[in-house]
């Protein structure tokens, strides 16, 4: 706490009377008290002497202290006399201070000779000043270990690469793990230049959405166009089979594609199903089972046509309406009529022979491509 003091100030008086409670008093006049905080004695030099420590004052309303400095607070009649004093407190804190410190006016302890003391906001560019040998000059060639060279007045090497600067780096490990290195356009590759620099630029190779096809991974493609005329496609007859959906039989060597419509009223799903081209000849071969109402054959072999699904061409079209067997396991076989439209209908059997609901029959043979 700081605490003022004038020589000057004029004794006055208590302007009303004051009771031991009240923190604020009116005096007659304040010529020449000191700004605050000071100490007036109320009742000064009488039985009544009561120090108060003023805090505020408005004009000749002061804000006080009561009882200050170890003295009652009581009761004061208006004109006791007021007098701005000093008291035993001023002194106590001078020798309290004068015993904390070991030099008065010293911020924090005083620097020893012989003591081990860490030094803060210190100026020691005085020349008079001598530094153990140890120390790094700015001339001298020294080797620096744990120092703090941040300070901007320090000068560097030329050297030294720069946070802004542009500089040519050789032999630099620079691990993409810890570092960014920016210029490269998100969307494209980076590849070489031709010269040996790195271009990511927006004119590379746009990276394609999705993973990148790698030639020995194993991977899922979704919507690709894979040309068998000029790629080869490795596949067993399983696979293929596995492949293709129930409502489709297809090969494209380029000669066309070939799709089947079930007849969905009398015949369920096609399964172990093949359409191979070799030249104009054409191969055809699936299974498909029976749904409908018992179909029997004449004696002669005839039998109802009954039309198995269609076939949509496309440029493997037959030129003319082709015959091709069927068989019902290894019990008896029948003939089917491939037609230039695409129906495909049984037309014959074995004679007398039945085909029943649940029957798996096989259709198997070629025709010729227009």
């Amino acid at each position: 706490m700081t605490r003022r003091y004038s020589n000057v100030a004029a004794d006055t008086t208590l302007a009303s009377g004051a009771t031991s409670a009240a923190t604020t008093i009116s005096v007659s006049a304040t010529t020449g008290f000191p700004a605050t905080d000071f100490i007036l004695a109320l009742d000064a030099d009488t039985a009544l002497q009561e120090l108060v420590l003023v805090t505020a004052v408005a004009g000749t309303t002061l804000t006080v202290v009561r009882g200050y400095d170890n003295t009652t607070s009581v009761a004061h009649s208006a004109g006791a006399v007021v007098r701005h004093v000093h008291a035993a407190i001023d002194f106590k804190d001078a020798r309290d201070h004068e015993a904390a410190t070991v030099a008065h006016g010293a911020t924090g302890a005083v620097v020893g000779t012989t003591n081990t003391q860490a030094l803060t906001n210190k100026d020691l560019t005085s020349p008079t000043n001598t530094f153990p040998a140890s120390l790094a000059t700015k001339a001298g060639v020294e080797t620096l270990t744990n120092k703090d060279l941040t300070d901007p007045s320090n000068t560097f090497p030329a050297a030294f690469a720069t946070k802004a600067g542009v500089e040519t780096f050789t032999n630099k490990t620079v691990s993409a793990d810890n570092n960014t290195i920016n210029g490269f356009a998100a969307s494209s590759f980076v590849v070489t230049d031709g010269t040996g620099k790195a271009d990511g630029s927006a004119a590379q190779k746009v990276v394609p959405t999705g993973a990148v096809v790698g030639t020995t991974d194993t991977q899922t493609l979704t919507g690709k166009t894979i040309n068998f005329a000029s790629n080869t496609v490795t596949l067993t007859q399983d696979q293929l089979d596995t492949a293709l959906t129930d409502a489709t039989l297809l090969y494209d060597d380029g000669v066309g594609t070939f799709n089947f419509t079930t007849n969905t009223s009398l015949f369920g799903s096609v399964a172990a199903k093949r359409f191979v081209t070799a030249g104009p000849l054409a191969f055809i071969s699936f299974d498909i089972t029976y749904t409908g109402s018992t179909l029997t054959a004449t004696s002669a072999g005839n039998m109802t046509d009954t039309k198995i699904g269609s076939f949509l061409f496309g440029a493997g079209a037959p030129t003319r309406d082709a015959f091709v067997p069927f068989y019902r396991g290894t019990q008896w076989s029948g003939t089917v009529n491939l037609t230039t439209s695409g129906d495909i209908n049984i037309v014959s059997a074995a004679p007398n022979a039945s085909l029943t609901s649940g029957d798996v029959i096989t259709v198997q043979g070629s025709y010729i491509i227009g």
